[in-house]
């Protein structure tokens, strides 16, 4: 696997799930995002998860990811485990996809899922909260 930059990530991610939309914004945006103290970034291989620190050893989690279905698990699990050492209990995240439910449950987790009521995606899939316990 070859590494990326973050702007390569940010734009493959925004490309894949969003088009139309400049990846330059989105960069910007989580450039902007990450000055302020409740939200970090995280990076595992090709993956950036961008954490919002709730306060009470919980995160919400966004991600952008370029890896291979292969490298996923892992960094998933790197992620995961970063975050327990520092002392987090749980996240959460939204998604629409059950391929990324299934890249959890290949890193060692088991996700727990809540629909989001009246959240479907333009492509018509239901949003669903999933939380990690860490």
């Amino acid at each position: 696997m070859e590494e990326m930059s973050t702007q390569d990530i940010v734009k493959t991610e925004v490309e894949r799930t969003m088009p139309g939309v400049d990846w330059r914004i989105v960069y910007a945006q989580i450039h902007e995002m990450i000055k302020l103290p409740k939200h970090r970034i995280f990076r595992a291989n090709n993956s950036l998860f961008i954490i919002t620190n709730n306060g009470d050893k919980t995160a919400d989690v966004a991600m952008c990811n370029a890896d291979t279905p292969h490298d996923m698990p892992k960094s998933i699990k790197d992620f995961f485990k970063a975050m327990k050492k520092c002392g987090f209990i749980e996240v959460e995240f939204a998604t629409d996809r059950p391929a990324m439910l299934r890249m959890v449950e290949r890193a060692g987790y088991k996700p727990q899922t809540f629909p989001i009521a009246n959240r479907k995606t333009a492509a018509g899939r239901q949003l669903v909260r999933t939380k990690v316990v860490l």
